[in-house]
């Protein structure tokens, strides 16, 4: 059997895998990275195979991860796997002795894994560009720390060589281990995540938002024909997408937010980065939670009104409800993409007008002030809104002589 063949390489891939022996005559210094530190060295029986994986020192950098970005990755890994095998997602995350362990119960892991360019991910998976699990270990060989892959009784080890180089590549040392559970095993050695940090990055695994969902809606995507659950809590400044932290709502997205969301269908850039180009299709994804949920749209309704953003006034001789969204707030921004359908009903509900739901109509600042004194006389309730937003809303535009 070749090394290919033992470490699970494609046939055309197969040629990279070389025994060690000979890689280590021809490259002086790449022996040191053989002999394991007390601890590790229970866990490998050894390496007899190194391949070369074609990312450079220089191509990490590129890609401008940080520790949590990395870490991040190797979750989402995780919870794939898991989410695949049994159903469910899941990931069992720890610090030891040794540094800090990820751990799933999904198929294990191959060598064919760390080529670069190639992907099994199906199209509902959190992993999308191919690159993550490469580029997340290099990165936490640049801080220090060094990554093991432990799966299907096989250790993958991670190296920068030649390290006296200003751009070494990752090489990928493959041997033996002692680890026989199921799934696959990653230490990055050394690492110790605060707990801080360990509570919030799943969604739910999250202690501060256990109690605090307010709805929960299936979404099917618009490339994908599989249904996957978009959450909304009632717990302020925080984006999840695919169960994943991605950070503050106020530096994200760069406004705060009345309640944290965890979305499916939306995608960062390739530094996990949520870019001004891509912020309108955040709004228009979280949407369609209003959308579909009337305990959002309820929820929503109560924020607006605590926040002055839609108020009543006695005006023009009666009654007129103001709406002025924030565009600074996240849910007030909302509105320029989508006014969601029945919203107004839990609005006029929060307001206490009774049964007036049918007597509101739509005006803007191109209405008259005659036009709102006539609708007032004649029993209408106006909404009183910019021509902007109006455009999004589905409320009926009041007709001059209209009476209710």
């Amino acid at each position: 059997m070749s090394f290919g063949e033992k470490y699970g390489l494609p046939r055309e891939y197969e040629v990279y895998a070389l025994p060690i022996k000979e890689f280590v005559e021809k490259n002086p210094g790449i022996e040191k990275f053989l002999s394991e530190k007390e601890g590790i060295s229970e866990l490998v029986k050894g390496y007899d195979a190194i391949m070369p994986i074609n990312i450079t020192l220089d191509y990490i950098r590129k890609r401008k991860f940080d520790t949590m970005k990395a870490f991040r990755e190797l979750i989402q890994n995780a919870l794939d796997e898991t989410e695949l095998v049994e159903g469910k997602p899941d990931a069992e995350i720890f610090v030891d002795k040794l540094g800090t362990w990820i751990k799933d119960k999904g198929r294990g892991l191959e060598a064919k894994a760390f080529v670069i360019g190639t992907s099994e991910k199906d199209c509902w998976m959190r992993g999308y560009y191919g690159e993550g699990l490469k580029i997340s270990l290099g990165y936490f060989l640049t801080q220090g720390h060094q990554p093991y892959v432990f799966s299907n009784g096989k250790v993958f080890k991670p190296v920068l060589y030649p390290d006296n180089s200003d751009n070494p590549m990752i090489y990928i040392l493959m041997g033996e281990s002692k680890i026989e559970s199921k799934g696959t095993n990653i230490l990055i050695s050394g690492f110790e995540v605060s707990e801080e940090e360990l509570k919030k990055i799943i969604s739910f695994k999250c202690p501060e938002l256990e109690d605090k969902v307010i709805d929960v809606v299936s979404i099917r995507g618009a490339d994908c024909d599989v249904e996957k659950p978009y959450v909304i809590y009632d717990y302020p400044n925080r984006l999840y997408i695919r169960n994943l932290y991605v950070g503050k709502m106020e530096e994200v997205a760069k406004r705060p937010s009345f309640f944290s969301y965890d979305i499916w269908w939306f995608r960062l850039d390739v530094s996990r980065e949520l870019l001004t180009y891509t912020m309108p299709q955040l709004f228009i994804e979280v949407s369609k939670i209003f959308e579909q949920s009337d305990k959002a749209k309820a929820k929503l309704a109560e924020k607006l009104i605590e926040s002055e953003m839609v108020r009543i006034k006695e005006d023009y001789g009666g009654k007129i409800i103001e709406f002025s969204p924030i565009f600074g707030i996240f849910e007030g921004h909302l509105f320029v993409y989508a006014f969601p359908k029945g919203l107004l009903e839990h609005i006029v509900e929060k307001l206490q007008l009774g049964e007036k739901t049918k007597c509101i109509r739509l005006f803007t600042e191109k209405n008259t002030k005659d036009d709102i004194i006539e609708a007032i006389e004649n029993g209408i309730i106006p909404f009183m809104i910019s021509s902007e937003i109006a455009e999004k809303t589905n409320i009926p535009v009041y007709q001059k002589g209209e009476k209710c």
